[in-house]
């Protein structure tokens, strides 16, 4: 019997030293690790759809675990007369926004170029005087953030999915 409250307490102890919550050590949170947007990559873009395309990207690593059907556009900027692709966000994402779009649609984007890549992600889309933020200040998703889109999904405070 001594030996198995030995044990126990043993096991108590590593369990309790290796614990983060237990822990001294201070994480840097995501945000903290992470470089915002450059704002010389920053491009703003205004005029009519040319298409609207839906391209399914993979899981991202600690993002999300299934495929996502993400919504692409091909828009013609009336002020550089040229033509651009966006990246604007999943689909279900704009759907819970309320956002629907289709070719002719005038909209304005504001949004930045990865590096090596010549496709916009947008970061603020407008149309019909609506404004739509779709990702933060590190181009990250907000659809990742988004409680309402976790609970339509079946992810809420309730069940442990």
């Amino acid at each position: 019997m001594k030996k198995l409250l030995i044990l126990t307490f043993i096991l108590i102890v590593m369990i309790t030293l290796t614990n983060p919550v237990f822990s001294n050590e201070k994480k840097a949170s995501d945000n903290e690790m992470k470089i915002p947007i450059n704002p010389a990559s920053m491009i703003s873009v205004q005029g009519k759809i040319q298409a609207v395309m839906t391209t399914v990207q993979s899981p991202v690593s600690g993002q999300m675990n299934t495929p996502v059907a993400f919504i692409k556009i091909k828009i013609f900027d009336k002020n550089s007369n040229k033509e651009h692709f966006v990246q604007l966000a999943p689909g279900n994402f704009l759907r819970l926004q309320g956002l629907f779009l289709k070719k002719n649609d005038q909209i304005k984007i504001k949004g930045f170029t990865a590096q090596g890549s010549s496709e916009l992600k947008s970061l603020i889309l407008e149309k019909d005087g609506r404004i739509i933020n779709l990702r933060d200040k590190f181009g990250d998703g907000l659809w990742n953030k988004s409680e309402l889109l976790k609970e339509r999904a079946g992810f809420n405070k309730n069940t442990n999915r």
